[in-house]
């Protein structure tokens, strides 16, 4: 007789008597199972890298593939792979991220077309801007670092805008399907290169879902909500960029189009 080791699963599945399934190859009572291929694994289950996993059950900083796989409170950012804290404060210091070398940064997809809708605490990209960099400052390769908080920062290209004497908006970015932005907050406030949307001058916006057309800022103003203001400059007395019932508000890093009647938030 041959040994079982030279039979088929299913038959000596019906041998034994045992009632194994197509997944029977890995033990569903150890949380790291065994191994698996996509859509291989039980109900409740879902495969990571080689093993099947139970769902909600890995851990902060555990190898995951998505969601699913990470305990509550935890979500499995793209390109990262572990499973993270999950905030909403995006580009600060959430309290959510409590270690001192992380910050809260939006989720998009491993392409980086589509915002999530959440954000999680990732690891710092650097510790300090080129020019005020230190020894053993983590500085970037590519653009320059926006602080969130004290040595904990990410990478951005900086973005730089003229208005014309007609109104018109220019910047120094190259590529199309960008504009500049502010990220960051209070000192730390930049204007860097960012996503344009289509979202026009008034409109309700948000910076990551819903992003405002070139040339133009989604920011709080005198309202409750979030609306986009058009970038603009202030040569003598000229508000360039902005309409006649308009002024131009300073920022920090840059100036929008407010009405008259008060629209200078500083919370943007």
């Amino acid at each position: 007789m041959k040994s079982f080791d030279r039979l088929p699963t299913s038959l000596i599945c019906a041998l034994l008597l045992a009632g194994c399934s197509a997944n029977s190859a890995w033990n569903p009572d150890q949380i790291d199972g065994a191994n698996c291929s996509k859509d291989k694994c039980d109900d409740g289950y879902s495969c990571v890298v080689t093993k099947c996993v139970r769902h909600n059950s890995l851990g902060y900083k555990e190898t995951c593939l998505d969601n699913i796989s990470c305990k509550d409170g935890l979500v499995c950012p793209p390109r990262v792979f572990a499973c993270r804290k999950e905030c909403s404060n995006y580009y600060s210091s959430d309290s959510a991220c409590n270690e001192s070398n992380v910050f809260c940064a939006p989720l998009y997809t491993s392409d980086g077309t589509k915002f999530l809708n959440t954000g999680a605490c990732l690891d710092a990209q650097c510790t300090a801007k080129k020019a005020d960099a230190k020894a053993g400052d983590t500085v970037c390769e590519k653009g320059d670092c926006v602080l969130f908080k004290t040595r904990v920062g990410s990478c951005f290209k900086e973005c730089t805008y003229t208005i014309g004497e007609d109104g018109a908006y220019n910047d120094n970015l190259e590529t199309q399907g960008k504009t500049c932005h502010p990220v960051g907050s209070g000192d730390n406030q930049t204007l860097v290169e960012w996503p344009s949307g289509t979202k026009l001058q008034g409109e309700p916006c948000d910076q990551y879902s819903a992003p405002c057309a070139k040339g133009l800022v989604c920011i709080k103003g005198t309202g409750i909500s979030k609306s986009c203001h058009k970038l603009c400059s202030i040569n003598g007395a000229q508000h360039l960029g902005c309409e006649a019932d308009q002024q131009c508000s300073q920022a920090k890093g840059y100036s929008f189009c407010s009405s008259v009647s008060g629209d200078s938030s500083t919370d943007r």
